[in-house]
Formats: C-alpha cells, structure tokens, sequence
C-alpha cells in the first residue's frame, strides 16, 4: 500500500468514533471509483484489519466500470469482505442479502464532464437517489448518506460568507453548469423527505474542493490543474485572474469527517466538509504552490484572452463554507493546505523535503 494512503487511513480511524457499528454489518457504497467514495471503501477495510478482525463488515462497491475497480482496488486482491459490482442507477436496485448502511456518492464532480453530459447527472443524482432511497426502505438501513456539493448554495450575497448550511443564493436553471448544483438540490431534497415521511436515516454532506492521492489529474478543477502542472514540472497556468477565494479540505480529513456525519449526524441534516484554515484567492494558491514545489513562476493569462473568458466569478462565486456545524459533532480538520498539497504530490511519486 502507497505509503501515505497507509498514513491517511492509520489517521481516519483513529477518530473516537462508534466504529463497531459496522461489525458484521453490509456496507453498500456507489460510485466507490470516485475519489471521495473509494477512500471510505479503504477505510472500512482497513477498519477490518484494524479494530473489526473478529467480525468484519462487508463492503459492496457499486460502479459503472468493473475493470478501472479492480485497479482501483488492486491491493486488496480477492478478499472476501469486498464484492466489486455492476450497477445502474436508471434502473431499480436489488441487494440479495441485508443491507445496513449506504453510501451514495456516484456523481461526476467535475465541470468538464457535467458542462457536456447535464442530462446524464439528472439520472444519477435524482433517478439513482430514488432508487437507492427505496433500498433504504426496503432494508431498514442504520445509516444513509448523500455526497452532495456546496454548489447549492448557488450566489450567495457576500454578506453570507462563510456560508452556513441555510443559507442559499440564486442558480440560473438554464445554465449547463447548474445541472450539477440543482440535481444536488432535489437529491437532498429527497433524502430529507425520505427521513421525515419514512423515518429513513438519512445526512447529506457538502464537500468542499477536496483532494489527495489517486485525484485524477484530468479532473479540470483547479487543484488537480496545478498538481498536475508541478508533477509534470512545467510553469503553473492560470485561466482566469484568479480572485475568487476557494476552500480546501485534504481527503484524509474530509473522509474522517464523512464517518463523523454518518455515524453521529442527526437524520435529515446537511453538513458542509471543509477546512476553514485553507481559504485563499486562486491566484495566491497558484503562488503558494510554485513556490513551495515548482519554479516559482505563474503565467497569468494574456489580458485578450481574459476579455475572451467568462470570470470564474460570474460562472460561480467566491466558495467559503463554514464547517462549524460539522465540527460540533467533535470532527477537527488536521491537514494545512501546503501539507495537503505535500501529501497528495508525495502519493503519485514526487520527491517532498517535509510531508
């Protein structure tokens, strides 16, 4: 095992959480190929070895692709508390043997793939999460939580920042780009529902830009950009002026915290994920990290080209969630963004003095 991925996990489980909850118990996770959901099928089975060898969870990770979870997954072999499934969130879900906790975190988080495809999130962020939630029903879960986003907020008044979890701005619905925030809408929507008309326990969680190892450096958010930029050793390149403010959360902390929601969270709620510490400018981020790992230079776009562009800003403002609700239920981020960018680069190879 990549030995910070093996750091990462030695660090999530040692939260003071319930984690005997999931003794003996199935664990049902989609998307598991992503990077969020994939670190918390790691996790559960690393809890196996760690804290649960006497009475193991079983942990079904969901995907479209079988072949890219089975080199996702590659270290943990053939064992036997892991079964790689096909699914398809259009369609209704069966589960042969009892099911006691969910994760539903299938969506493409990118921009590049949702300005192309909007239609297809609708079928996996509202179609699948009817599904999912009529498998909670069905099996009388422990435990169901949504991966949303803290898109939903939409354009907050810059009065609201840090953003809490009620408060909301605008989205214009014929927006590609709001396919994404909007199909994350209605999901919680339907996971609140779910839990006051059925008594389905449901939380959602709204990450903010989280990263670290196994990130896809085709990914189009900025982060993976600029990791990719240092990896590859070339200047980093912005796109934009790079002024709105964005922040970060490593995937180690974020994933801690995913457990702290699902396991102590009360039903029916949203918490956002985020690392208060990290927020900063875009442009200060591309400079933090040229200097830190690169060559200290950052190309600034030409002043036609950003004429050319739409701003960031207009497309999605400044985004400062405030994790203050999710840090009551005892959850603490450690990682400071120049370690978590540390972390990450060190995962994929890349030689770091401090990490």
């Amino acid at each position: 095992m990549n030995e910070i991925v093996r750091k990462d996990l030695e660090e999530i489980v040692s939260a003071p959480l319930a984690w005997q909850r999931f003794a003996g118990n199935t664990v049902v996770v989609t998307g598991a190929n992503g990077l969020l959901p994939s670190y918390m099928v790691e996790t559960l089975l690393f809890l196996n070895e760690q804290k649960l060898s006497s009475a193991k969870c079983k942990v079904v990770a969901c995907v479209r692709d079988i072949e890219k979870a089975k080199k996702r997954f590659i270290d943990y072999g053939n064992r036997s508390d892991l079964a790689i499934t096909q699914i398809d969130l259009a369609s209704p879900l069966r589960f042969d043997e009892p099911v006691h906790y969910i994760v539903h975190g299938a969506s493409p988080a990118s921009p590049k793939f949702y300005s192309k495809n909007p239609h297809d999130l609708y079928v996996t962020n509202v179609l699948g999460t009817h599904h999912l939630l009529q498998v909670a029903r069905e099996h009388n879960v422990e435990g169901f939580l949504l991966f949303s986003t803290n898109e939903v907020y939409g354009r907050v008044d810059a009065s609201q920042l840090p953003v809490k979890e009620s408060s909301f701005g605008g989205i214009d619905p014929t927006l590609l780009r709001s396919s994404y925030a909007e199909s994350k809408r209605i999901a919680e929507n339907m996971c609140a529902s779910a839990f006051a008309q059925f008594g389905t326990k449901t939380t959602i969680v709204r990450p903010c830009h989280t990263f670290g190892p196994y990130l896809s450096l085709e990914d189009g958010r900025v982060f993976a950009d600029f990791v990719a930029c240092i990896l590859r050793k070339t200047p980093i390149t912005l796109k934009s002026d790079g002024k709105p403010l964005r922040t970060f959360c490593y995937l180690a902390d974020a994933t801690q915290a995913f457990f702290y929601v699902m396991l102590t969270g009360e039903p029916g709620n949203a918490y956002n994920v985020a690392n208060s510490g990290t927020t900063t400018s875009i442009r200060a981020l591309a400079e933090m990290l040229a200097t830190q790992f690169g060559d200290g230079k950052v190309i600034m776009p030409e002043a036609s080209e950003l004429r050319k562009a739409v701003p960031a800003a207009e497309i999605w403002p400044d985004s400062t969630p405030d994790p203050a609700k999710v840090m009551a239920l005892g959850w603490q981020p450690r990682t400071s963004l120049r370690d978590a960018f540390a972390r990450t680069l060190a995962s994929f190879g890349f030689e770091v003095s401090r990490v």
